[in-house]
């Protein structure tokens, strides 16, 4: 919108109107006419309802009018946000996380967390074969990559040098069996009972 103005005043430019063109003593100045109504702002300030802007809805607090930002439910920690048959994002902080198939005791496909990483259940366990999964083929460090020859004989599969395979290497609280029961198997007896 433009306006003419007459002998305009240092206040008024003061105040975020500037002139865009001068024509001796009379000033053709443009100002920004306000589109809708802030936050904590009445809309009827000027004499005219300025509607409140996106995201804010009109308020009437105790006998004051404002714009006010509109609360958006969501789902809560621990909530699944398809629970209530209405999609409700999880609210600001959290994730929505996708559960694992058969969970038990959780009515939905998802739920709302700080985090998505699932801390493992006491009750696993892990168990590890020594020939070939623990400790690799004797001799064989140099075409393995992450393999370490030890110098200790491994009457495995015939006698050599034993050599830990790259998983005994890396250890086992490089995987997510840090957090169970370990166990070993072999169908030998292992170097017998006062092995190493």
């Amino acid at each position: 919108n433009h306006m003419l103005f007459i002998g305009l005043s240092l206040a008024t430019l003061a105040h975020g109107v500037r002139p865009i063109a001068e024509l001796g003593s009379l000033n053709l100045v443009q100002t920004r006419v306000a589109r809708c109504t802030n936050v904590g702002q009445n809309p009827l300030a000027h004499g005219i309802e300025v509607q409140c802007c996106p995201g804010l809805k009109k308020q009437n607090l105790n006998g004051v009018l404002s714009c006010q930002t509109i609360e958006v439910p969501c789902s809560q920690e621990g909530d699944d946000p398809h629970s209530s048959g209405i999609y409700l994002g999880c609210c600001p902080g959290l994730q929505e996380c996708k559960l694992p198939p058969g969970r038990q005791g959780h009515s939905g496909h998802s739920l709302c967390s700080e985090s998505c990483v699932v801390p493992q259940e006491a009750s696993c366990l892990c168990v590890f074969d020594i020939d070939r999964t623990l400790t690799a083929k004797q001799g064989s460090a140099a075409q393995c990559p992450g393999t370490k020859e030890l110098d200790m004989v491994d009457a495995a599969y015939g006698v050599g040098k034993a050599t830990l395979s790259a998983l005994a290497v890396e250890g086992i609280d490089a995987t997510f069996c840090k957090d169970c029961y370990l166990g070993i198997c072999s169908a030998g007896n292992g170097s017998g009972a006062t092995s190493e």
